[in-house]
Formats: C-alpha cells, sequence, structure tokens
C-alpha cells in the first residue's frame, strides 16, 4: 500500500510503499476512502510531538470503512467510521 511515510525529523516526507499493517489487539484496520493531515502532523515533521519514532507515517485525520478487527469485536467490520487522534 502507498503512505505518506516521514523518515526523519525535519525532513519532507515520501509517498512509500509499505507492507498492510496487521492491527494488534484492540486495534482495528480501517481501508481509508480520505485523508487529511493537521497540524499534529506538523509538530511531528518537527520533533515536536512526544514519544514519536521515525519512521512514522502521517495522516492523522481520515476516514473509511473497517477492514478487520483483532481480538476484538467483529461486528466492526463493515462499519463507516472516522479517526481522529
Amino acid at each position: 500500500m502507498k503512505a505518506l511515510v516521514l523518515e526523519a525529523i525535519d525532513t519532507p516526507p515520501v509517498c512509500s510503499d509499505v507492507d498492510k499493517p496487521i492491527p494488534a489487539e484492540g486495534e482495528a484496520l480501517v481501508k481509508l476512502s480520505a485523508a487529511a493531515l493537521n497540524h499534529r502532523d506538523v509538530y511531528i515533521s518537527h520533533g515536536q510531538y512526544p514519544g514519536i519514532v521515525t519512521p512514522i507515517i502521517l495522516g492523522s485525520d481520515g476516514c473509511g470503512t473497517v477492514e478487520s478487527v483483532a481480538g476484538g469485536d467483529s461486528s466492526w467490520v463493515g462499519q463507516e467510521v472516522i479517526i481522529n487522534p
């Protein structure tokens, strides 16, 4: 899949091919319909957001459909959701 990846602080992010993530316990995989960057992503890019380790995929806001759920309620699969950090 394609993702906007920040390889290092204070460098431009790059559009890269990355492996499809596998959700961990309590997480869901969302197939995005729309994504957006917000100020959180700018802070991350400049090293101003605590606890961030690069490389990291940017994109704090989005919406889409739940594709899979790990160890949770499978009734979420197919539901439309928004992502809000």
